[in-house]
């Protein structure tokens, strides 16, 4: 035997060595990928099923309540299905009972995003006004547009993300004709408090 073949296989035996490493710290990574791969799969699907969940709730509700003989109340209402195993509260409000985009008076929409979304009185105005020239904006024809969603109001520039979650349970763009007056009675309390 040489002596040159005992260093050889001293440093043959690190290489495999580091091989070995390196191959566990691969496999380390790969498995850990694959868990958060499996944990993210677990959290979309169980989102999705919670989502199918509620819109079957909300239809069955809708089902409910066109089945009744009588009008819907003007108040906002709520009432609870049960589907899935599960009882989920759906809360009918009428449409009269938000603030209305389309139709809103200047001084509604300022106290509407001075008071709901906390903005000072100045701004307040200015993304008023910003939202009266928003719905106004003529199309290809020549007529006025309007707000086909409370999302439209994502395109002005005054607008962030913070600011319309605080305001969009209060408005609607779905009513075509309207005073831009709020029904009382079928207000929620944070709409009447503007």
């Amino acid at each position: 035997m040489s002596r040159a073949a005992g260093p050889q296989r001293g440093l043959a035996l690190i290489a495999v060595l580091w091989l070995v490493a390196a191959m566990t710290l691969i496999m380390t990574g790969i498995v850990g990928a694959v868990r958060g791969e499996i944990q993210n799969a677990a959290q979309q699907r169980h989102a999705l099923i919670a989502a199918a969940q509620c819109d079957a709730a909300i239809l069955l509700a809708l089902q409910l309540l066109s089945a009744r003989s009588s009008e819907p109340g003007m108040a906002p209402e709520v009432i609870p299905m049960e589907f899935g195993g599960q009882t989920l509260a759906i809360t009918v409000t009428p449409l009269n009972g938000l603030i209305d985009l389309n139709h809103a008076a200047m001084s509604l929409l300022a106290a509407l995003y001075q008071h709901g979304g906390g903005l000072d009185a100045l701004a307040a105005r200015a993304l008023a006004q910003a939202t009266i020239d928003l719905r106004q904006q003529r199309g290809a024809k020549g007529a006025a547009q309007g707000i086909d969603a409370a999302e439209d109001l994502m395109r002005m520039p005054a607008m962030t993300y913070e600011l319309y979650a605080k305001i969009r349970p209060l408005v609607t763009a779905d009513l075509r004709e309207g005073s831009g007056r709020v029904n009382p009675v079928a207000a929620s309390w944070g709409v009447l408090r503007y």
